[in-house]
Order: C-alpha cells, then structure tokens, then sequence
C-alpha cells in the first residue's frame, strides 16, 4: 500500500466528518490518466477532492515554498505534491507534471494559480491546457461549491470529460491556448451557476 493510500484510509473517517461532501459526477473521473481541473478556494482542496474521488490517485501543484517548512515538505511529497515556482515559467513542474499524464497519473491543477479569498473564480492560467494538449489528454472539470448545501453538506461536482482537440484547431499556438483555457473556465463557471440554482 502506499502512503498516500495509507493516509488517505486514515484521514477519509475524519474528513468526511468534517466536511460532509457531497460529490456529484464522480463516474466522469477515469481510474487513470487525464488532468482534473477545479476551482480553489481553500488550502485543503487537494484532500477534500481526494476524499471524493477515493479509488483515483491524484497528483498536484503545490508552491515551492511549503516543501521547505519541516514535516510538512515531507508529508505533501509523499501525497504526490510537486513543488513549483510561481510567478514564473517553471520547465522542471511541467516536466513533471506531463510525466504524471504520460505514465496514466491524475493530474490535478488550480488553474486560478492561487486561492479565491471571495469565492469568486479568478482569471485563468493555461498551464492546464498547455499539459493537456501536449499529452494528448482530455481535461475533467470540477467545481467546489462556495458555502455549503442546506443541510450543511460541501457540494463537489464533477464534469463530462472536455476534449480540447475540437477547439480552435486551425489558430496559432498562443490563440488556440488563450481559447482552450477560455472553455475550460466557461466549464467551471458553468457548474458554479448550477450550485447557486
């Protein structure tokens, strides 16, 4: 068993306490392979996704600094973190991260770059849709709900698949990213209307 496995066994009991989730679409996450793209709003998102999706392994950005602080550098790389500088071009994470999707990981990105302190999305990067296209893989669009359902309960939905292929295929390389990260943030944008219904 590995460790992010073994942690997840031991922390699910008490998570779901705690948060309640009620994940809706999960049967639209593969087993393996493809990048999982969610909104972000807190620190714990990478776990309460975990939680949801138990039978999948996911793999995740996290900014380089938290792997300098003691224990807790240990403890995400062993959850599959992979460290990458912000505000930068980070060749080494993009590396890593297209070796996740080649070898039928899960690859779960932020693509707000950081956490919304309002709820309210934040303009997208395209590092999602950069990996996707070059890997050839298909991007899972998922939403967390801003507050909580009315019996308490925190509401994760999980899209359809969403093929970038058919996006702007004849546009030059920057366009067709532009557009593809554009779709993909009209997905979440999407499945947050939804939750305010």
């Amino acid at each position: 068993m590995t460790f992010y496995r073994f942690a997840l066994n031991l922390l699910r009991p008490i998570l779901w306490l705690l948060w309640r989730p009620q994940a809706e679409g999960i049967e639209n996450v593969p087993e393996n392979g493809g990048v999982l793209v969610c909104n972000h709003l807190r620190a714990l998102d990478p776990l309460l996704l975990a939680i949801c999706l138990p039978n999948r392994t996911l793999h995740f950005l996290a900014k380089e600094e938290l792997f300098r602080i003691p224990v807790l550098g240990f403890l995400i790389r062993k959850l599959n973190a992979i460290p990458v500088r912000r505000k930068q071009v980070d060749v080494a994470a993009v590396r890593k991260c297209m070796r996740v999707v080649k070898d039928g990981g899960i690859l779960l990105i932020f693509p707000e770059g950081t956490r919304s302190r309002t709820g309210e999305l934040l303009p997208f990067e395209e590092g999602a849709s950069f990996i996707a296209s070059r890997c050839g893989t298909v991007v899972y669009p998922a939403h967390i709900q801003v507050g909580r359902t009315r019996k308490g309960r925190r509401r994760v939905t999980f899209a359809p698949p969403l093929d970038l292929t058919a996006i702007a295929p004849q546009a030059d390389k920057e366009t067709r990213l532009k557009a593809m990260t554009a779709a993909i943030r009209e997905k979440i944008l999407e499945l947050a209307r939804k939750d305010e219904e």
